[in-house]
């Protein structure tokens, strides 16, 4: 199959909506928490000189650490905080010169807090002042926003009130207008879309690295940004949208937490029910995060983790009443036939009984170690571990239990983070992290997957077809193994006393990985009626051949240059662009053949290399007790202006590699074999569950009905494949009101570029024949290699070149 990029596909969104929030502000400690905070600005007297040696001393209003600078000849400063919390008191001194105190806060777009103070010349007694946040920062106000972005922030203390998962960062995301969710099954996880793109355009962020689990340990979290619209290029490798949460560290404050749930099914809105397939699920989750300072001001530690268990009834075909039965369209006496020769098979006594609860059980555990080095530098070191398993699993609703099987997996990383300030005017900002994941799942039987197609007459006269399954499964076993490293440097320079930022940044990500996902290597038997599944007599056999064992890399860099600048102390704009380039290693070998007849290399795999440029505003409108002063205190402003434009790019999948390995039409790699009518060769299931050598690995020969053995499937890639993007542009307007209550509304528009497709290019474009009785309905097959008896087609019937398969 030819996967490819046709320059003239381009998918179109258009998304607008309008969110009326309304909100209490409680009077509590802010819980926002960023990578780095920066306050920056200069000192001058009342002449409009620089005063220089006079000492700047910030006091972080949630850590309680407090950090100093003295001012250069310029009377310049830089302070930076690691998870400062975004609320600060300020105080200024100089000999000779009448102390200043203020309190400051980030507000919702800014990327630093700019402090200008101009002190008076008579000095006078100080006296003690206790400060006191009344109100928290705006959401998002400590992840670095820059102006235009649109999203929104959930810290702690909120996600501990909700209904929820909160260490599932995808959960948290459901909460936020513009995300559409995708539930999870025993063996995906929930996932949403952002902008009309697919969820492996989105992308989740800890601590400003990549993450792939998308958990946290609820205790561990200080706040969840989901970014729906940003303008930063530094955020990158994503066309949808981004998750990005920011883990707990020490503080001079010793704190602790422990946060637990029960959700039991049988305490449901509306009763409980006997019905597996409505009744819902339980879950039991408990955690626990402690830390505090090893010594004041300057060693910090944290550490947390999470035990969390989900009990679901397992929805199998042999649990369904009549009512859900015919909603599945089959009826009782038909379902209790093929339980009936299902069981005739004697393979539900191999596997024993199945647990008729599904359980999924998830473990995780993180520590974070803080370092404020001289105050020039700050430390971070974290470390994460996490194990999940799940029995049974993969067991659909027209299936029996025998179907499923078991899967297990852990992992772990660890990351360090390393922001200095160079002077007054530099601050650098150093992450690297690397990560190990291990997955693998089995079934309860290695035989042939069976698929029984029924038709049922149901009580309401309506005709339903249905397939039932028994037997294996069809995508069981699977082991895999993953890992990442990663690495960012961002270089940020603050002349004229912070007017600008601009920022020089690079990005480079690896990501290997072995994998044994060959699916269907036992085989799949089709019989197309209970009476031919009674009589032994399948319609067709299909099995994978030469299971492949895929390993490959993929490595994504960046470069990005931004300028965030403040014309006026309300005005900011961001403008900046992003040169991205993706490459992957483990190409398979030449098929010259595979060349020689449809034109395709399966020796090259893609790269890209794209330039994604993006410009952002906003206007912020002060609250009434702020007009008129140099500084900001912590009332939130009352209007927000924001907008931008930009192009978004995403990443492509990481095991594209895989794909192409074990999918190359070479003599080595995966081949299809597919036997139909009288060429199937009949099972035998004992002997299958005895011996899985037995299973069949070629077609019963020397009859006259066509036999397809081992035919070869080419995947490959086009030249101009590349990963998906996304044009998009908004504006937004928040006001609030008595200052409590928040009017938002945004308009985005979203145009999808260089989404992937795929087209096969072995097979026929111009019909056989058509069926008349079903409105002109073509048909590509050959007629004559159709099977009279059963109506099965051989898979080359509708190809090109019957020596393959899908190229």
């Amino acid at each position: 199959m030819l996967l490819s990029r046709p320059v003239a596909r381009m998918v179109r969104a258009l998304c607008l909506f309008a969110v009326l929030t309304a909100g209490l502000h409680r009077a509590a400690q802010a819980q926002s928490g960023s990578s780095v905070d920066i306050i920056t600005g200069a000192i001058t007297d009342g002449a409009g000189l620089a005063v220089a040696g006079a000492t700047v001393e910030a006091f972080s209003i949630e850590t309680e650490v407090t950090k100093r600078q003295q001012t250069n000849d310029r009377g310049r400063f830089t302070i930076f905080f690691n998870d400062g919390g975004g609320q600060y008191r300020v105080t200024v001194r100089a000999i000779g010169k009448q102390p200043f105190i203020a309190n400051v806060t980030r507000q919702s777009d800014d990327d630093r807090i700019v402090f200008n103070v101009k002190l008076g010349e008579r000095p006078v007694q100080l006296q003690d002042l206790t400060a006191r946040a009344q109100r928290a920062p705006l959401a998002g106000a400590n992840d670095r926003p820059t102006p235009g972005s649109t999203e929104r922030t959930i810290n702690a203390d909120q996600a501990a009130r909700l209904p929820i998962d909160a260490s599932d960062l995808a959960a948290l995301a459901a909460l936020v207008p513009g995300v559409v969710m995708t539930p999870g099954t025993d063996s995906t996880p929930t996932s949403f879309q952002i902008a009309g793109q697919s969820a492996g355009s989105n992308n989740f962020v800890v601590d400003g690295l990549t993450s792939a689990t998308g958990s946290v340990p609820q205790d561990a979290i200080r706040s969840t940004r989901v970014i729906t619209n940003t303008f930063d290029v530094s955020r990158g490798q994503f066309s949808g949208g981004q998750v990005s949460a920011t883990t707990r560290g020490g503080s001079n404050v010793v704190q602790g937490s422990f946060s637990g749930n029960l959700r039991d099914r049988n305490l449901a809105f509306g009763s409980a029910t006997d019905n597996v397939f409505t009744s819902g699920q339980t879950q039991q989750q408990v955690g626990a995060g402690f830390g505090g300072p090893l010594v004041r001001d300057k060693f910090f530690l944290f550490g947390s983790f999470s035990v969390r268990r989900n009990l679901s009834p397992m929805a199998s075909l042999d649990a369904a009443d009549p009512i859900t039965l015919s909603r599945l369209g089959a009826s009782p006496d038909s379902v209790a036939r093929f339980i009936t020769l299902a069981d005739a098979t004697g393979l539900a006594s191999r596997v024993g009984p199945i647990d008729p609860n599904r359980s999924a059980d998830n473990y995780t555990g993180l520590f974070r170690f803080d370092w404020n080095a001289a105050d020039r530098h700050t430390v971070t070191i974290r470390g994460d571990l996490n194990r999940n398993a799940s029995d049974p699993t993969r067991i659909g609703q027209t299936q029996l239990p025998q179907v499923g099987g078991v899967q297990s997996g852990s992992g772990g990383g660890a990351a360090v983070s390393i922001a200095s300030r160079i002077g007054v005017s530099f601050v650098n900002e150093f992450r690297a992290g690397v990560s190990r994941s291990n997955n693998e799942s089995s079934p309860f039987l290695y035989v042939p997957t069976g698929r029984v197609q029924n038709l049922s007459t149901l009580d309401s006269g309506r005709v339903a077809t249905t397939t039932f399954g028994f037997g294996g499964n069809a995508g069981l076993p699977q082991e895999s193994r993953n890992s990442s490293f990663e690495l960012t440097n961002n270089f940020s320079y603050f002349p004229n006393g912070g007017v600008h930022r601009f920022s020089l940044g690079v990005l480079h990500s690896r990501q290997a990985f072995e994998q044994d996902i060959t699916t269907n290597r036992f085989g799949s038997y089709i019989f197309n009626s209970l009476a031919d599944f009674g009589a032994n007599v399948p319609a067709s056999f299909t099995r994978t051949l030469q299971p492949t064992n895929r390993d490959g890399s993929a490595v994504n860099s960046a470069v990005y240059l931004s300028d965030v600048f403040r014309p006026g102390r309300n005005l900011q704009f961001t403008v900046g662009g992003r040169l991205e380039r993706s490459t992957f290693g483990g190409a398979p070998e030449r098929n010259v053949d595979a060349e020689q007849r449809f034109g395709v290399r399966t020796d090259i795999l893609p790269s890209e290399t794209y330039f994604t440029p993006r410009l952002g505003f906003s206007w912020t409108i002060p609250a009434a007790e702020q007009q008129g002063l140099g500084q900001r205190g912590f009332a939130a402003p009352a209007l927000v202006v924001r907008g931008g434009v930009g192009l978004f790019r995403g990443t492509m999948p990481a095991t594209l590699p895989g794909t192409a390995q074990a999918q190359a039409g070479l003599s080595t790699t995966e081949t299809q074999l597919f036997c139909v009518g009288d060429a199937v060769p009949l099972p035998n299931w004992t002997s299958f569950a005895d011996d899985p050598n037995s299973i069949p690995t070629e077609c019963v020969g020397g009859v006259s009905t066509p036999i397809a053995t081992g035919r070869r499937t080419v995947t490959t890639y086009a030249d101009n494949y590349g990963a998906p993007k996304t044009w998009r542009t908004n504006l937004g307007v928040s006001r609030r009101f008595w200052n409590t209550y928040n009017f938002t509304i945004d308009a985005s528009y979203v145009r999808g570029i260089g989404q992937s497709a795929s087209r096969d290019l072995n097979l026929l474009t111009t019909p056989r024949f058509a069926l008349t009785n079903e409105n002109g309905r073509p048909v590509y097959a050959d007629p004559s290699q159709i099977v009279p008896s059963t109506g099965a087609i051989p898979f080359t019937a509708s190809r090109i070149d019957p020596t393959y398969g899908s190229v």
